[in-house]
């Protein structure tokens, strides 16, 4: 009976926590916000073009669910509303954590939901990620082939191609790597070996996570998730500037997406990714709507 009690005492406090912390970041939020304005803009807004983008972007992270329980597969099944919660989480930790943290977030989150361990979790994220590089490459050597301005560098365009290939070279050679962790470690005497067994171990753990798409036979479907994804990508975020009467074209569209996912992955606080992310979206508006 005590422990009932308590289980229930324990929730109820967890629920006026996270009550108190969303009302003092909403508060934050709008701080000095003109409400009257606000409101006038919020009545401008394409409200069918906008709840389609969102719908878009929610249905994007279904599919992106299900590609992970292909990708996770081989390891252990992941059900679909742990694994959906797991990325809608770690969404959301990438905006408020430095150095993309809502990453590990969502590992841990899967870890407590399902008998993954966080270190293999956190590896099939690697390989989501890996997948997302890709796909994003593929999208700016398209934009390159459709709209060949100065818009973007050499430099970046070599870069994109390399990274693509080492990436592939370094998912699909994990195994390798892997066999020779315990040959180096050996040769470190001056390591304590319980200390040295731990790190392999979590390495390890990592490593299985991220090679699990080697034994899977369905890495033809695990392409075209990533394909869709990055379509509902574009498709939501051209249906966000319709409704705020911003028309492009699709390639201007793809540059847009492009600069705000450059940013993104290398901005390493959020505050920041989020400054420069709004400041590239400004500039390509100004570029191409004037």
């Amino acid at each position: 009976m005590l422990k009932r009690l308590l289980t229930y005492v324990n929730r109820y406090v967890k629920l006026i926590i996270g009550i108190c912390i969303s009302v003092i970041g909403l508060y934050y939020a709008f701080i000095g916000i003109d409400f009257t304005q606000l409101w006038i803009i919020i009545k401008q807004v394409d409200l069918f073009y906008g709840f389609l983008a969102l719908f878009i972007i929610i249905f994007s992270n279904v599919v992106r669910t299900i590609r992970w329980q292909i990708l996770a597969k081989p390891i252990d099944e992941i059900s679909f509303k742990p694994g959906f919660s797991a990325i809608m989480i770690g969404y959301f930790g990438n905006s408020i954590l430095p150095f993309r943290m809502g990453e590990f977030l969502r590992a841990y989150i899967l870890a407590e939901k399902t008998s993954l361990n966080a270190p293999t979790a956190f590896g099939t994220i690697v390989i989501e990620r890996i997948l997302d590089f890709v796909g994003l490459s593929l999208l700016i050597l398209l934009a390159i082939i459709a709209y060949p301005a100065k818009w973007i560098d050499q430099k970046i365009i070599i870069g994109v191609v390399v990274l693509s290939i080492g990436a592939f070279a370094f998912l699909f050679y994990f195994n390798e790597i892997k066999k020779l962790f315990p040959f180096q470690m050996d040769k470190m005497k001056y390591l304590n070996k319980n200390h040295a067994l731990k790190i392999i171990t979590f390495f390890s753990k990592i490593i299985s996570g991220a090679i699990a798409i080697r034994s899977t036979n369905k890495v033809m479907l695990i392409l075209l998730y990533t394909i869709v994804i990055w379509v509902m990508y574009y498709l939501s975020t051209y249906y966000a500037l319709m409704s705020i009467g911003i028309a492009l074209q699709w390639y201007q569209v793809c540059i847009l997406i492009i600069s705000d996912h450059i940013c993104y992955f290398n901005s390493s606080r959020s505050c920041i990714c989020w400054y420069v992310s709004c400041c590239s979206s400004l500039c390509a508006n100004k570029l191409f709507c004037n």
